[in-house]
């Protein structure tokens, strides 16, 4: 059920009324705690009228704790305030003895799935610690939860990871995710943020997208890799080391997660007209498909490049102001095909749109080559796609 559902079946709560709930069940439990060490129980009206009161709040509640769009904490955008009624939550879980993982909140915007996981720790956090590879510094070099030892090989420096600082044994909690289209395809949830929290339970957000629009419904699909680590490597005592190789984790196997994700908001399709064109460089069509969680950017363009030029160029969006409108996952770009080239970015959603947008082409890894001023309007479907299986993937 996502957030829109709730307000359709119980409305909005208003601010005051969250307020004066918070209230009354400090008040409740304050009352009720000094009965419940006589009795041991609530009683069936009391629990009664929370379940009551908790359904009336729950749209509004569920939308205060939403945490998927964390995603975006470093984009220089976030989605808009209706991209919250497009989120669905407790989509599914599965557990071994080690762990419990849960999909809890995600959403589909029509050609990209975001995604927040939860995996929970069911063994004592004072004895296990958690990981996962994408935290953030967590497993870097010289990293200060680790006991590392160095050697110099072949003139370089290698690092060896000797165990935890704290004692803990270690369970390493990673997924492969994909959402898959009602054609079949495959598109893998590959960008992702990592925290640990304070209960010993770490929270992933992941986001993937295909460089086409994908339909009304997709499935999820995530499948854990559990590995508690049962060694580490070793220092000998003449100081030389040994690597754990292979026999450094042990799979704990755990069922995968499938469930049906559906797009509640529609899309609309704007187009940018170009004004003008550079010297080695002209857009022919420009489009941007957009949902309140994102946009999703796609030029057709021609160009000349100079045989220094080796990886080609990128080209991003500016409002007028020079603000940077594209996301920080990158770009997906073609190779030539019929003398044109293709880009595609992800993009700020907007609420109103402006009358101009301006789109800069950049050698990648050399200078800017200026800017291209497009007028913008709203049209009835999309201007232009990627070409299937063309594209390639390239960072900012």
């Amino acid at each position: 059920m996502n957030r829109k559902d709730w307000q359709d079946a119980y409305g909005e709560a208003p601010e005051a009324f969250h307020r004066r709930l918070l209230e009354a069940l400090d008040g409740l439990e304050e009352e009720e705690m000094r009965h419940i060490r006589k009795r041991h129980k609530l009683t069936t009206a009391l629990i009664a009228a929370i379940i009551a009161i908790l359904a009336l709040a729950g749209g509004a509640l569920a939308a205060r704790e939403l945490g998927i769009f964390e995603y975006f904490r470093y984009d220089s955008y976030k989605p808009l305030p209706e991209a919250e009624e497009m989120v669905e939550t407790e989509l599914g879980s599965a557990e071994n003895e080690l762990v419990k993982l849960t999909v809890e909140e995600a959403v589909y915007d029509g050609q990209g799935a975001l995604v927040q996981l939860r995996f929970t720790p069911k063994v004592d956090a004072r004895e296990y610690a958690l990981q996962n590879p994408c935290f953030e510094g967590s497993w870097g070099w010289g990293d200060t939860d680790y006991v590392v030892g160095e050697e110099e090989v072949d003139g370089a420096v290698r690092w060896h990871f000797l165990g935890r600082k704290d004692g803990r044994r270690e369970i390493d909690c990673d997924v492969n995710a994909n959402i898959i289209a009602e054609n079949g395809e495959e598109i893998p949830i590959e960008s992702w943020l990592g925290d640990a929290m304070e209960d010993g339970s770490i929270v992933l957000h992941g986001s993937g997208r295909s460089e086409i629009p994908l339909g009304e419904s997709v499935t999820l699909c995530v499948e854990p890799k559990v590995r508690l680590r049962v060694k580490w490597d070793e220092k000998t005592p003449d100081g030389k080391f040994v690597d754990a190789g292979r026999g450094a984790y042990e799979s704990c196997a755990m069922d995968a997660i499938e469930t049906p994700m559906k797009l509640s908001a529609a899309e609309r399709y704007i187009e940018l007209v170009p004004q003008t064109k550079l010297d080695r460089v002209e857009v022919l069509r420009a489009g941007i498909n957009l949902t309140p969680v994102r946009g999703y950017l796609t030029l057709e363009y021609v160009y000349d490049p100079l045989p220094e030029e080796l990886m080609g160029i990128s080209i991003g969006l500016y409002d007028a102001e020079g603000h940077n409108l594209c996301g920080s996952s990158g770009g997906e770009g073609s190779p030539e095909i019929d003398g044109k080239y293709y880009w595609s970015y992800e993009v700020k959603p907007f609420d109103e749109l402006p009358d101009v947008l301006y789109l800069m082409p950049d050698v990648i890894d050399g200078p800017p080559m200026g800017r291209i001023e497009c007028r913008v309007r709203e049209v009835d479907a999309p201007v232009v796609t990627m070409p299937p299986s063309q594209g390639f993937s390239a960072e900012k």
